[in-house]
């Protein structure tokens, strides 16, 4: 397809960010994703995510994460950022009930 593979746009991304040029590594995510039919797009879109929450692009970042999980339900650190943004906008129970999902999800027991 002559398309970019994900660890090429994800190294290209890390030393845009390094660069101090994170809007273009997150704009680099965006075009791969509108491109790709990649069963890794969840990984794109997570990496997207911390992009945006970086930035304080806390509704992008929430995006990104739920499609992370849409596409890949265990990708656990996608929930887990998902919750720490509910608890950025100060509504923990939220947070909380995505961590649980994470357990659930899982399937981890805690005692």
């Amino acid at each position: 397809t002559g398309q970019l593979p994900l660890d090429a746009v994800i190294n290209t991304a890390e030393q845009l960010q390094q660069a101090r040029r994170a809007p273009e590594a997150a704009e680099l995510y965006r075009v791969w994703l509108e491109h790709s039919q990649s069963p890794a797009a969840c990984v794109a879109h997570f990496n997207l995510g911390v992009l945006l929450a970086s930035a304080g692009d806390l509704d992008g970042a929430e995006w990104q994460y739920g499609r992370a999980v849409a596409l890949n339900p265990k990708l656990h650190q996608a929930r887990i950022n998902a919750g720490l943004i509910a608890e950025r906008r100060g509504k923990p129970d939220e947070g909380i009930a995505m961590w649980r999902d994470v357990v659930k999800v899982a399937n981890i027991s805690i005692q």
